[in-house]
């Protein structure tokens, strides 16, 4: 334990001399040095991403924890402009809140959050103060979870992990979102799981990096809609668009939500939303926003690279209307003239 405190000391100073720009960064789409809320503000959404190489082993499915540590503390302190690690954090969450991690499990066993990452996460948290046993990692189905290598119920190290099904909490009814399925004349509505309306006063959310035959992508939209609403069969419609972006603008999920994590240490290119093991490559970065849709749109841009790569035809704006939706009711942006990608190699 001790070797491991003094190597996340080292690469806390290392976060810093990122944070002040001491270590290089390409910008793609964009230049300058303003804050992901300053760029916001001025009509621009920024998307922080960190690289490393060799931060997952593709062939042991094994992370480095080290360099994920570092990849997530670099990424901190940009996303929030702050060259402080813990005044970062403490940008965004506080010592009373309980914090809710929203995992995807759907692609199970074959593909889901990291399980490292998951831990860096939640040290990060408590060394800034959140109480271990204040920290909610989810999901909606009990079985995705376990079928991921969860355990449900309290951690080893405090926190908990449940899902909104089984033993979980349920839906909320009173805490509902409509939406106008495509092609049909009256409105649907769903309701969102009391982990989100009831458990939790803040919400990261954490989704992963995988292509979906009728959404196109499966992203940081995606793992809210279907990840915490009780979807009814139309969300499926039209690519899933309107239901998605919809879902998304309820206020408890706007007002909660203060920061979106893309898993992207791994990504699958084809196949999804099952993890199919021969379409995932090694991507071997985190994107951090808080701009769902511009991280969709920016990790949608990843994923058709590696489709290009492996000799597969780009997905289609069409295929994942449900970004451009969210873009036109206001959730972000989703142009490349209105992203700023800040690159940065650990």
């Amino acid at each position: 334990m001790a070797d491991d405190k003094i190597t996340r000391r080292e690469f806390v100073e290392r976060t810093a001399a990122v944070g002040a720009g001491l270590i290089g960064a390409a910008i793609l789409g964009g230049s300058g040095q303003a804050t992901a809320q300053q760029a916001t503000a001025a009509g621009t959404s920024r998307v922080i991403h960190t690289h490393s190489d060799g931060a997952f082993n593709l062939q042991t499915g094994q992370a480095d924890y080290e360099r994920v540590s570092s990849m997530v503390q670099t990424g901190i302190c940009q996303v929030t402009g702050k060259l402080d690690l813990a005044e970062a954090w403490r940008s965004l969450v506080g010592p009373d809140d309980v914090v809710g991690l929203k995992i995807n499990c759907l692609g199970r066993p074959g593909f889901y959050n990291d399980h490292v990452l998951l831990r860096v996460l939640k040290e990060e948290l408590v060394a800034v103060g959140v109480r271990s046993e204040n920290i909610i990692a989810f999901d909606r189905y009990t079985g995705h979870l376990k079928g991921a290598g969860f355990t449900i119920g309290q951690q080893e190290d405090g926190s908990w992990l449940i899902a909104t099904d089984g033993s979980g909490p349920g839906y909320d009814g009173a805490v509902t979102q409509e939406f106008p399925p495509h092609g049909k004349d009256t409105k649907e509505a769903a309701p969102c799981s009391k982990i989100v309306t009831q458990k939790i006063s803040k919400m990261i959310n954490i989704p992963i990096l995988k292509n979906h035959g009728g959404a196109g992508v499966t992203l940081a939209l995606k793992n809210i809609a279907f990840g915490i609403f009780n979807h009814t069969g139309s969300a499926h419609d039209n690519h899933c668009n309107p239901y998605i972006p919809y879902m998304c603008s309820h206020p408890v999920v706007r007002q909660k939500t203060v920061l979106h994590i893309l898993d992207g240490l791994k990504g699958q290119y084809e196949g999804g939303p099952g993890g199919k093991a021969q379409f995932q490559w090694a991507q071997q970065s985190i994107l951090m926003s808080p701009d769902p849709v511009a991280l969709d749109f920016i990790g949608a841009r990843l994923i058709n690279q590696a489709r290009q790569q492996n000799g597969k035809s780009p997905i289609s704006n069409g295929h994942m209307s449900h970004i451009f939706t969210g873009a036109q009711i206001g959730l972000g942006h989703a142009s490349a003239a209105e992203i700023e990608e800040v690159l940065l190699t650990i």
